[in-house]
């Protein structure tokens, strides 16, 4: 996060006086951003959704082979066909 700020407040000068960096700076900027916010919000986002799915799916598993799992009206035996 500080390496992002940091490279960003160094080239924002150059990217808002030359006219001839601008895009350049722009895209390295913006970049920068999109990057970080990857790597901050939507990969633990999507890490926490998937490991709730897999706890769900072999607590599913684990009550079947126990019989006591018993699908909803709206579950078809599981996968769509």
């Amino acid at each position: 996060m500080a390496t992002t700020i940091t490279t960003a407040g160094g080239i924002l000068p150059i990217t808002l006086k030359q006219k001839f960096f601008a895009p350049m700076g722009y895209a390295l900027i913006f970049g920068l951003m999109m990057a970080t916010i990857l790597t901050l919000v939507v990969v633990p986002v999507m890490y926490t959704m998937l490991e709730e799915r897999k706890i769900k799916k072999a607590e599913r598993k684990r009550m079947k082979k126990n019989k006591l799992y018993k699908p909803d009206k709206d579950e078809k035996g599981g996968r769509c066909h």
